[in-house]
């Protein structure tokens, strides 16, 4: 499933290089490090430019060793893009952060260079954040008059931008930052996920992402049945059941569910975190996943499904992990 994902988001990437919220003087860059926590978040952490020198070279060999093919080329290309965007996020001046435009602003030109623009503005906890636009994978943060520069794949060629919420997601009495990015697109795919910008001591300086796998995790607690053409859905305390008998879907020979291709985020009220998996299944006869959006639209089969989505909120635990809660079934 991750090299699903990596060739998912690598589609998405390639597809931003082609086209091109809630919401001081330049510093070094302080790139991030992805690892796996124990919770099951991705964290990015800091580090200094001796420490990511070193760091970029050991992987670049050991991609050199361990890679090949496809992958090969997506770990070198994505290194070189790194690297191209550390270089221009130093470069940038004073001016350039003040005429930073709004995504709005940019005119069709604007998107295949490199500009910088301002994604966001959350006033209630002094943070702008702007990205640069072109490539649409690094994000930087200012916060106090200080600035931290994250490698966030956050754009695809449809150009849905990210929100933003200030809300203390973990209850520590200090807010932390959500970010929901637009981050794979596709014939039948539309996947959006979910990242927190982690305060320590005021300052925001860790950036943990809900690994797909989580999702894809939780989606378990959804479970089926179809017997004697009578299809069954149950998620939490709801269930909706239809008889397909005298319809097209007669007769269907079901492999499983198959979901996580379309996943959308959004905020809810108080800061909540919401997520809905569109609800498909796995067919012997197709080649792609059957939406039950499907029966929605096929008025003549009789069949009207009202819930069309796994529907469940996300809590963030304040040390990278996140879990889910409130399962149930939605439009």
């Amino acid at each position: 499933m991750i090299k699903r994902l990596a060739s998912l988001l690598s589609a998405g990437l390639l597809g931003i290089v082609l086209m091109m919220g809630c919401g001081t003087q330049g510093m070094n860059l302080e790139m991030m490090e992805g690892k796996v926590q124990a919770e099951g978040g991705v964290e990015e952490t800091s580090l200094t430019e001796e420490e990511l020198s070193k760091s970029d070279s050991s992987e670049n060999a050991s991609a050199e060793e361990t890679s090949e093919g496809a992958d090969f080329y997506w770990g070198t290309w994505h290194t070189r893009l790194e690297e191209e965007m550390r270089s221009w996020y130093e470069s940038l001046t004073e001016e350039d952060y003040a005429n930073a435009k709004m995504p709005e602003e940019l005119t069709q030109d604007d998107w295949w260079q490199k500009n910088l623009a301002l994604l966001g503005e959350l006033p209630e906890v002094s943070v702008k954040i702007y990205g640069e636009m072109s490539e649409g994978c690094l994000m930087i943060l200012e916060h106090q008059g200080e600035r931290r520069a994250f490698h966030k794949d956050f754009l695809t060629i449809r150009r849905i931008l990210p929100e933003f919420c200030a809300y203390d997601y973990d209850g520590d009495g200090t807010p932390e930052i959500g970010m929901i990015c637009y981050v794979g697109s596709g014939t039948g795919v539309s996947v959006m996920d979910l990242n927190v910008f982690d305060s320590v001591e005021e300052d925001f300086d860790t950036l943990y992402s809900m690994p797909y796998e989580k999702v894809l995790q939780v989606c378990e607690e959804v479970t089926y049945s179809y017997e004697n053409d009578v299809l069954r859905i149950k998620a939490g305390d709801k269930t909706e059941e239809h008889s397909l008998s005298g319809t097209d879907f007669s007769g269907m020979e079901i492999k499983g569910l198959a979901m996580g291709d379309i996943t959308h985020f959004h905020f809810g009220e108080d800061g909540e975190v919401i997520c809905d998996v569109a609800l498909a299944f796995s067919l012997e006869e197709r080649a792609t996943p059957f939406l039950l959006d499907e029966m929605s639209y096929l008025q003549e089969n009789g069949v009207v499904w009202e819930n069309r989505n796994f529907h469940f909120h996300v809590l963030y635990d304040g040390e990278g992990g996140f879990e889910a809660d409130a399962f149930t079934l939605a439009e």
